[in-house]
Formats: structure tokens, sequence, C-alpha cells
């Protein structure tokens, strides 16, 4: 029996959304903290959740972190999106200065802090020599200080939309009502992604123990949301010429 035509369409959305490399990284990373999120849940439930039997803490945590490392696996290429972002930014007519001054910052605090993510995954799955890392400070250090330049990007992407709220002539006006629409989201859909994954980073900079008011659940939640927004986002995407 062939599918309807409303199941048509979302099977061919699903496809689009999982050809492009965000896409699937935004549906992996939901994937992701979900589990991870659940694995947290069922080793410590409210009282009045009953968790099935068959949903093992361990079985969870052990999917989290494949998952995980499937995802590290794939960023490995991820320095080349960002080295085309930037030349597109740097050579863009229609950027005008001040964000183009926030992107190049921005851009490049990402890919710094994927090339050092990129050397402790290497690093940890035995790829480069162990004197690579552990000569230079260890790879507790390694992780502290690209999260660090991580939560750098995170905060420069805040400031650019501060910028563009109070400094209207930045960006491109919207001609029509529906342009506005998708403009809005658009600019609240970046902000929720930021301050969601920001007290990620700033507890990811301490790495082992972490800040004080972070604990795994709650990072877990941070994540979770961050990652679902940015999915939604995609997902929207998807229907454009549907």
């Amino acid at each position: 029996m062939d599918p309807a035509p409303h199941e048509k369409q979302v099977i061919r959305r699903i496809g689009k959304l999982l050809e492009s490399s965000a896409g699937l990284s935004a549906a992996l990373a939901t994937l992701n903290f979900s589990v991870n999120l659940g694995a947290h849940i069922s080793a410590r439930p409210p009282p009045r959740l009953v968790t099935p039997a068959f949903i093992s803490t361990a079985s969870l945590t052990s999917l989290g972190q494949l998952l995980s490392d499937c995802r590290k696996t794939l960023r490995l290429t991820a320095l080349i999106p960002l080295y085309l972002r930037l030349k597109s930014v740097r050579s863009s007519k229609t950027v005008n200065a001040a964000d183009r001054w926030f992107l190049l910052a921005q851009y490049g605090a990402f890919a710094i802090f994927q090339g050092l993510e990129n050397i402790c995954h290497l690093h940890a799955k035995g790829v480069l020599p162990p004197s690579l890392v552990n000569k230079r400070g260890g790879l507790t250090q390694w992780i502290r200080w690209s999260c660090r330049i991580w939560c750098l990007g995170l905060t420069i992407g805040l400031m650019r939309l501060w910028h563009n709220t109070w400094n209207p002539k930045s960006t491109d006006k919207p001609k029509t009502v529906e342009e506005k629409i998708v403009l809005d989201r658009k600019w609240w859909d970046e902000l929720k992604v930021v301050m969601c994954w920001l007290p990620v980073a700033i507890n990811s900079s301490f790495y082992p123990e972490g800040v004080k008011f972070m604990n795994p659940r709650t990072v877990a939640t941070f994540s979770l949301l961050a990652s679902w927004t940015n999915l939604a986002a995609r997902w929207r995407a998807t229907a454009v010429g549907q």
C-alpha cells in the first residue's frame, strides 16, 4: 500500500533533513542528550516515576557514550564548513562591517574549538601519539581550554545578537510581514540555542569538576533544549519548496 501524500511529504522532509551535515548533527545531538537525560533520571528517578524494567541505566549510559563518540567522529570534518563560512563572510559584500567582524570572530573561535576537540578525540582513540597532548598540559587541560574557546565563541554570538537588536541597520530589513516573522523566529532560535549552550560551555570549561550550580542532569537538560531548538529550526527549513 502506497503511503498517503502527507506521509510522503514527511518522508521527503526527513530525507532532506538527514542529507545535510547540520541536520544529521542536530538529530544525533537531540537523540544523544535525550538518552543522557534518560540515564540520569533512571539513576535517580522521582518518587512517583516508575521506570520500565527493561530500561537499564548502564545501557542508557553506554548508548549515550556511543552516540557522543559518533558525533565527535562526524565532527572531525567540521573544520571544512567552518572554513567555508569564514571565507564566505570575509568575501561577502552584503554583510556590513560590524556583523562581519562579529561573525569572523565567532566562527574563528568555533574553528579553534573544533580543532582542539578533534585532537582530543583522536588522542583518546589512540590515533595520535600520546606525547602530543601529554607533553603539553595533558588531556584535561586541552578539554578545558577548548571549551573556554567554545564559551568565547558563544559569548561573541550573544554580543552579535544584542548588537543586531539595538542596531537595526546591521540586518536586512524585512519587506513583508512574513519575512519579519521568519527573521524574528530565527533571532529567537539563535538566542535560545546560545543561552542553553552557554552554561554547558562554562561548566565544561572547568572539566572534570564543573561548576557548583551545574550537575549532570542539568547539563543534559540544557544540552537537550539547545539541540532540540536547533533541530526544530532545521526541520522547519525542510518545508521550504514543499
